[in-house]
């Protein structure tokens, strides 16, 4: 890289903590700006002031027609100037409009893919559209090995850089280092004393009620399994889960925390002994990255898109079909392991997470792409 820093502008829909995170470990080698494109669709219920440090240029785009928000991210960009251009993602007409930006001024652009193949249904002729579009592009940052596969099915086999989906690793080994030296807060946040722990949205693709069945299954049938079961979150099925809980056995068993800010998070990954996330289908699962960064061994369904790249099964975790007699499967395995083995999969996952996905990692993969001309 330059000296000088090159100026880069980033188009997301609103930033979020791990936005947040990137952005900042971006600023070690570029100028960065942000244009938030659709701040007031609240889909997450962040803290907006929570880890947003100035230290970057934020332009919200205002709740204004298609049109005039057309003209004011147009506005924006040129205002900005930048030398390169970051997308997350592809199928928003703001991103779309950057792209037409960055072609008429020579401006590298580049997206980030989580997408895969199986985690929608797919239309063979839109695929096609998606392709050419995605071929106006100049390089990729893709999630992980299923990202790599879709991107080739669009016929992209080159310019294409990881990891994409990365935290802050150094935060939640630091965070979840001092709540474990204050025990005393488990008690004080009416926490188990042994759980395994599932942080997500609460909605139908999550699976949160077939994880439940299983949980309860594996009770009935093994008397004295030693684990709690905890699930934080927020969403549609609420209520729904709240609803399977209550059966004998279970409400003692199973405990439900509302949405957890980027702050809270540390305090449940602390005092947890296992992480599972038995989505039927999901991207990616940041949440995974999470869970490994604070040292814990994770159970990850095979419809997440980290399973592939994060989870080594028997090394730091366990993956698996997110079928009922599946998950059953695997809180029976558990039974195998003492505190102390489980204990390794939590180091090992610290080392994976912390040699491969890291904010170092991110921007490495930036300075790869930008370390050439920035023209096209």
């Amino acid at each position: 890289m330059d000296d000088i820093k090159k100026r880069l502008t980033i188009l997301v829909r609103s930033i979020g903590p791990y936005h947040n995170a990137r952005f900042k470990a971006l600023q070690k080698s570029f100028e960065v700006s942000v244009i938030e494109t659709r701040p007031f669709l609240n889909e997450y219920d962040w803290n907006k002031n929570e880890n947003k440090e100035i230290g970057y240029n934020i332009e919200p785009v205002p709740n204004i027609s298609k049109f005039k928000r057309i003209i004011f991210i147009w506005k924006t960009l040129k205002k900005q100037d930048p030398q390169a251009i970051f997308t997350h993602g592809w199928a928003d007409f703001e991103y779309h409009l950057a792209l037409v930006y960055s072609k008429l001024n020579g401006i590298k652009i580049i997206t980030g893919c989580d997408s895969t193949f199986t985690d929608t249904s797919r239309n063979y002729f839109k695929e096609k559209i998606k392709g050419i579009v995605l071929k106006q592009f100049n390089a990729f940052i893709s999630a992980g090995k299923r990202s790599d596969e879709y991107l080739k099915s669009l016929n992209i086999n080159k310019n294409i850089f990881k990891p994409y989906d990365v935290v802050d690793n150094n935060y939640f080994l630091k965070k979840t280092g001092e709540f474990r030296k204050n025990p005393e807060l488990i008690k004080k946040f009416d926490l188990p004393k042994k759980y395994i722990l599932n942080v997500s949205r609460f909605i139908p693709k999550k699976n949160h009620l077939m994880l439940i069945e299983a949980y309860h299954e594996t009770l009935l049938s093994n008397p004295g399994f030693p684990y709690d079961l905890v699930l934080v979150g927020s969403g549609e099925l609420k209520q729904q889960i709240e609803h399977s809980i209550n059966k004998p056995g279970l409400l003692n068993s199973v405990r439900i925390f509302p949405f957890a800010q980027y702050s809270e998070l540390p305090l449940f990954y602390a005092y947890a002994g296992i992480f599972i996330l038995a989505s039927k289908t999901d991207q990616w699962g940041l949440v995974v990255n999470e869970a490994m960064a604070s040292g814990l061994p994770v159970l990850v369904s095979e419809g997440c898109g980290c399973a592939d790249d994060l989870v080594y099964n028997k090394i730091n975790g366990f993956k698996f079909i997110p079928e009922k007699h599946e998950i059953i499967k695997i809180l029976k395995e558990l039974l195998n392991y003492n505190e102390d083995e489980l204990s390794l999969m939590g180091n090992k996952s610290k080392e994976i997470i912390s040699n491969y996905y890291g904010l170092n990692n991110f921007d490495a993969a930036f300075q790869q792409i930008l370390k050439n001309n920035n023209r096209c």
